[in-house]
Order: C-alpha cells, then sequence, then structure tokens
C-alpha cells in the first residue's frame, strides 16, 4: 500500500501546473450536481408533504396545490443559492438582485398578485362555496369554479362570466343561497273600497296554497298609495327554490283575489282643469 501512496504521490507531482485547478473545479462540479440532484428530489417531497399537511386539514384542494407549488420552488431557490456557493459566487448579491427583479415583477404585476392575494383569501375565508348563487357587481350567477386568479359562475340563461378575485373579495357580494332559507315578498294592491280584513284573509290562503309553504305566511298592509291600498305577502321557502316559489305565489294570490271578487285597480290620475272654458265651447262646436 505504501508503494502505491508513493505511486500516486509521484504521479501527481508530475502533473502539469493547470491539473489542481482543474481536479478542484471538478470535485465543485461533482459536488453542484450533486446538490441540485438532491435539491430537486427533497422539493418533490417538500410539495407532496405540504399538499398531504394541508389536506389534513380540510382547506380548500387550491390552497393545498397552491402551498405545495410554493414549497418546491422554494427549496429549489435554496438549492440554487447553495450551488453558487460552492463555486464561490456571493449569495448576498445576487439575492440583492433578485429582490430588486421581485419588487419590478411586483410592481407590473400588482394586478395579477392582487388577484391571487384574493384568491387565497377566498378559498380560505369561504364566502361561498361552489354551486352558490351570488351576486358581484350586478351580475348574478351560480358559483362554477374558484381558481387562484379568477372566479367562474354561470348565469341563469347558461352564460359563462369570469369575474376577477380581487373585484370578488373587495367589492359587495351577496351570497342568496348561503342560507338553507329564504323569504319571498310579493306586494299586491287593492281597491280602497275592499274589506280590508277580507283580503287579509284571502291572502293568507293564497300563500297557505302554495306548496312550497314550509310555515305560516306573514300578511301586512304597508302602503296607501295612489290608486290602492298595498298589502305584502312574505312566504319563507328554500333558497334553491326562490323564484319558483314566487311564480307560484303571485299566481295563487290572483286567482285567490278574483274568486274572492276583489279587484286590482289599475293606476288612476284625476285632472283638474283651471280654465275650462275654451274646452267647452270646443266640445260645443262638435
Amino acid at each position: 500500500m505504501i508503494d502505491d501512496w508513493n505511486a500516486i504521490t509521484e504521479w501527481a507531482q508530475d502533473l502539469p501546473g493547470w491539473a489542481p485547478t482543474a481536479l478542484a473545479w471538478t470535485g465543485r462540479v461533482l459536488g453542484a450536481i450533486a446538490i441540485i440532484v438532491v435539491a430537486w428530489v427533497a422539493a418533490r417531497w417538500a410539495q407532496h408533504a405540504v399538499e398531504r399537511a394541508l389536506s389534513r386539514t380540510r382547506v380548500d384542494r387550491n390552497v393545498a396545490v397552491f402551498g405545495g407549488v410554493a414549497t418546491r420552488w422554494l427549496v429549489r431557490l435554496i438549492g440554487i443559492l447553495v450551488t453558487l456557493g460552492v463555486f464561490g459566487i456571493e449569495t448576498t448579491s445576487i439575492a440583492a438582485l433578485v429582490g430588486g427583479a421581485g419588487v419590478g415583477i411586483g410592481l407590473a404585476l400588482r394586478g395579477s398578485l392582487a388577484n391571487l392575494a384574493s384568491g387565497l383569501l377566498l378559498l380560505t375565508t369561504h364566502p361561498f362555496k361552489n354551486g352558490d348563487v351570488i351576486e358581484v357587481e350586478g351580475r348574478v350567477g351560480r358559483v362554477r369554479r374558484v381558481s387562484m386568479f379568477t372566479t367562474a359562475i354561470d348565469t341563469f340563461d347558461n352564460r359563462r362570466v369570469i369575474l376577477p378575485n380581487d373585484d370578488v373579495f373587495n367589492g359587495v357580494l351577496e351570497n342568496y343561497t348561503h342560507h338553507a332559507r329564504r323569504r319571498v315578498d310579493v306586494e299586491i294592491g287593492v281597491a280602497y273600497d275592499a274589506d280590508l280584513e277580507e283580503v287579509e284573509r284571502v291572502l293568507c290562503e293564497a300563500a297557505n296554497a302554495v306548496d312550497e309553504a314550509p310555515e305560516d305566511p306573514m300578511v301586512r298592509c304597508v302602503e296607501f298609495g295612489d290608486s290602492a291600498i298595498v298589502f305584502r305577502v312574505g312566504l319563507w321557502g328554500p333558497s334553491t327554490a326562490y323564484l319558483d316559489t314566487a311564480h307560484a305565489l303571485r299566481l295563487s294570490i290572483k286567482k285567490h283575489l278574483d274568486e274572492a271578487g276583489v279587484g286590482i285597480p289599475f293606476p288612476q290620475r284625476t285632472l283638474r282643469f283651471a280654465n275650462t272654458e275654451p274646452l267647452e265651447e270646443l266640445l260645443a262646436a262638435k
């Protein structure tokens, strides 16, 4: 063994001047390759571990996927910085450069980043879920998908509307189907000479005749209008069948008022003329 070591020593002394440097750089390259491989494998493992951990907390699937992807790229970035350090490159200056580039990219993509942040907040706070009927920015539809940047809803005439998450989260959001029940309010006017107690009884019967009615209705006199006394009929029903309940209630009210002989007056206006002599002369000439 001693003879072998002496042979290696003599061989190293006979190498040219650039050989030690080449050997050193070869070791660095091999070490860098090993670090990159380990970092990429660790990044994939970390991604799966984070996704599994977040999935156990029952967060939205998109949040779990986003957390896993962010973790994977973070581990890869650390591996790249360590690799640069192996070659003697100052990582502090690179970190400053990356930070400056990140600020520039953030300013250029501030709208997209706002949508991304709002998407994460929507997925974690759950103001609505897929299948809910919501209204945002004057648009009403059923939620089909919430992604990182946009929310997709389908209108009742089957149009797909894509809304930026920033508008959904920071705007006024109304969730029509958040609660299992919702009250349908229908206003109806009756003649001034009608028996109001009889009208109230008929309207209660009309509301109770609706199959979707789960409990007693509310009937109130709410206004003395120009041409009619206005009643409001409130009926609770399933939120998912709101339009069907409203339709059935209106038909039932009209049917029961007709059967009871209660008229629904048309709008009327009484006109008074201060000077009727020209009109009387015109009528007399005819």
